[in-house]
């Protein structure tokens, strides 16, 4: 608005000594439409009511555009490329990650309009902390005329879904990718669990994913419980070990020493002190029965194989503890395809208000884009509520009249 008193104040006039008829010069065209215009602005100002009847029409028009129009954080449009993050079961090799993306890789190729992909794999590919099991591919599409983006999404999404059971993706347009890393919320929806017995957020999680997936146009649906892989757990024979002049703690203490290693000394190189770590032989990493066969020292010095005082068992893996302003927490996330952001989540808000969804010790929160979209449609109304008070300033200015 300020931009466009500037332009009023410097370059109005300047373009109206230009167009507008001046002394001593042919009229213009401008000239010709100033004329009609004048009286017709001196018959709407003596009869105000008639510019009210004029304005009804334009404001019955945009109350139905309001509740019909679509909403979302950014606008539809096809970037010419895609995101596809993927994820196997947790505890999945790099091996078997790979062969599962290979499957993928043929089905990219497959795809006519797809140009070139990318794909990473594997710990710290992702340019952050990230397991073996999980990475992205970056598609590139040829350019128009092919189908739109949407529709191959969804093509690649349905066949990837059919053909490698076993793998979790998402795919998302480049753009909406890079905002969703910016404003670390990914997903458009989000639906944020709260509570404190974790039984029961890990129970409700899935029952609210299933029912948020049988609304339209929501797909890539996840019910935020992430896994660990197997872990081994050892029960250290107090008894056993007291016989055997071994304490429990020691046993923890060599444990970790030989499986993880201890720094017994530094190596100093230029400025810097490098540490050497020594730890157990590649045979105690291969399994429950390597880890078992290991050596513990007695206090006497005698060695005793770890069977012989714990009891060594495999379990499987615990769910990731999310926690959000110090409360527990698991997010159930989806992406929307072929709808807008407001009536999709619209529909999604009636879902989890339905009876017997969510117990009443759980609450919830939606969060994700369309949290963001909320706050910055709350920033787009006092933009616009500021832009009406100078509006009226300029005109209580120009009128001196409130009425």
């Amino acid at each position: 608005l300020i931009v466009s008193f500037l332009v009023a104040f410097l370059a109005i006039p300047l373009l109206a000594e230009h167009l507008l008829r001046g002394p001593g010069r042919p009229e213009r065209p401008a000239g010709a439409v100033l004329r009609g215009y004048r009286p017709l602005l001196a018959f709407l100002i003596g009869r105000p009511w008639l510019a009210l009847v004029l304005l009804a029409p334009l404001l019955g028009a945009g109350y139905a555009a309001y509740g019909h129009v679509g909403t979302g954080f950014m606008p539809r449009m096809d970037e010419g490329g895609f995101v596809l993050d993927y994820r196997a079961q947790p505890g999945t090799s790099l091996t078997e990650t790979n062969r599962l993306l290979r499957q993928v890789e043929g089905i990219l190729a497959a795809t006519p309009e797809v140009a070139t992909y990318s794909r990473r794999t594997g710990a710290a590919l992702g340019g952050f902390l990230t397991e073996t099991n999980e990475g992205d591919f970056f598609v590139r599409l040829k350019p128009f005329p092919r189908r739109p983006i949407e529709s191959i999404m969804n093509d690649v999404r349905q066949r990837i879904e059919s053909q490698v059971p076993g793998l979790e993706i998402e795919l998302a347009q480049l753009m909406e990718d890079l905002i969703g890393d910016l404003t670390a919320v990914p997903q458009p929806i989000e639906i944020k669990l709260y509570g404190d017995n974790p039984r029961e957020l890990l129970a409700t999680a899935p029952k609210v994913a299933a029912a948020v997936a049988k609304v339209p146009g929501v797909v890539d649906v996840r019910n935020g419980i992430v896994l660990a892989g197997d872990a081994l757990d050892i029960q250290v024979d107090r008894t056993k070990a007291a016989l055997e002049n071994i304490d429990p703690e020691a046993v923890t203490r060599q444990i970790d020493a030989m499986l993880s290693g201890a720094i017994s000394t530094r190596v100093q190189r230029g400025v810097r002190l490098i540490g050497v770590r020594v730890w157990g032989p590649d045979r105690l990493h291969g399994g429950v029965s390597g880890i078992a066969d290991m050596r513990i020292r007695a206090a006497d010095g005698h060695l005793v194989p770890l069977r012989r005082i714990a009891t060594l068992r495999v379990v499987s893996g615990q769910p990731q503890i999310t926690r959000d302003n110090l409360q527990r927490m698991i997010a159930v996330t989806a992406r929307i395809s072929g709808r807008d952001l407001g009536s999709t989540v619209g529909d999604v808000r009636h879902v989890l208000t339905a009876p017997g969804l969510i117990p009443k010790s759980l609450y919830f929160e939606l969060g994700g884009l369309y949290h963001q979209q909320q706050i910055a449609f709350r920033g787009l109304i006092g933009v616009f509520a500021a832009a009406v008070a100078l509006v009226f300033v300029l005109l209580l200015f120009l009128y001196e009249r409130f009425r």
